[in-house]
């Protein structure tokens, strides 16, 4: 029988993911970030994302990978 996987805490995937590490902050490197505010509501999300000139669309999703498959290295 198969353990099952350990869910990977929010900070660490950021981290794993687009290599962004919430004990230190962009700018100085000193100091632990700290999360202020969760927006959720999908129309505030769209203003703030078209008022910075982002498209608020999200991308396309793409096929699901079958699991144990490691993605190809290019």
């Amino acid at each position: 029988m198969r353990a099952r996987a350990q869910p990977i805490g929010w900070a660490r995937l950021l981290k794993r993911v687009f290599d962004i590490d919430l004990r230190r902050g962009p700018s100085c490197g000193a100091g632990e970030l700290k999360i202020i505010a969760a927006i959720l509501q999908r129309a505030a999300i769209g203003k703030i994302l078209t008022h910075l000139g982002l498209d608020p669309r999200p991308p396309p999703r793409g096929p699901a990978c079958e699991a144990g498959h490691a993605f190809a290295a290019d």
